[in-house]
């Protein structure tokens, strides 16, 4: 009798997981919120690369950046995410430093910063 009340909870909770994953799967979200996945390609908040390394210049100004020493950017612009990518580079006296490096992400569309040093 106790082996059959198992078989039956056990089959009632497998059959209810898998209701609950169907409806899981074949549920379509509705919201109204902006997704990241979603690229405004009409907008050009950030529309070139200088505007690009002074916004990040500007966000991460006394967190990582300092004005004391000199440093190299290079930036890209990575069609895919619509992004901007700024890399930041601590030199001196012809020299890269191992850990003088910061990669800053900004969206072209919203001009948000996705990632940043730490």
């Amino acid at each position: 009798m106790k082996n059959k009340f198992l078989y039956v909870c056990f089959t009632l909770s497998f059959l209810i997981n898998m209701a609950l994953s169907i409806h899981l799967l074949k549920r379509q979200p509705v919201c109204e919120h902006k997704h990241w996945e979603d690229i405004d390609r009409t907008k050009d908040v950030i529309p070139d690369g200088k505007t690009a390394i002074l916004l990040a210049k500007e966000r991460l100004d006394g967190k990582w950046i300092g004005e004391d020493y000199p440093y190299v950017y290079f930036v890209f612009f990575n069609e895919p995410s619509y992004e901007w990518i700024v890399f930041f580079r601590y030199r001196a006296e012809d020299r890269f430093y191992v850990d003088g490096e910061c990669v800053v992400w900004l969206r072209r569309d919203n001009g948000i910063l996705n990632n940043f040093c730490r």
